[in-house]
């Protein structure tokens, strides 16, 4: 019998908060997980900032 393959956010922080697991590996998840909410920041912010930027301009015209 096949195992099944798990995925998902879950089983990450399952792998990460598992004391048997290498640390490189736990490091490796985490700077993943660290570099998705950086992006997510980032953009978030670039959409935030345009929204204020053009709404200036909106009122000018």
């Amino acid at each position: 019998m096949k195992r099944k393959e798990n995925r998902g956010l879950l089983f990450l922080l399952k792998k990460v908060l598992d004391e048997k697991e290498d640390y490189r590996v736990r490091l490796y998840i985490l700077m993943w997980i660290a570099s998705i909410c950086a992006t997510l920041a980032l953009v978030i912010g670039a959409l935030v900032f345009l929204f204020k930027v053009f709404g200036l301009f909106s009122y000018i015209s």
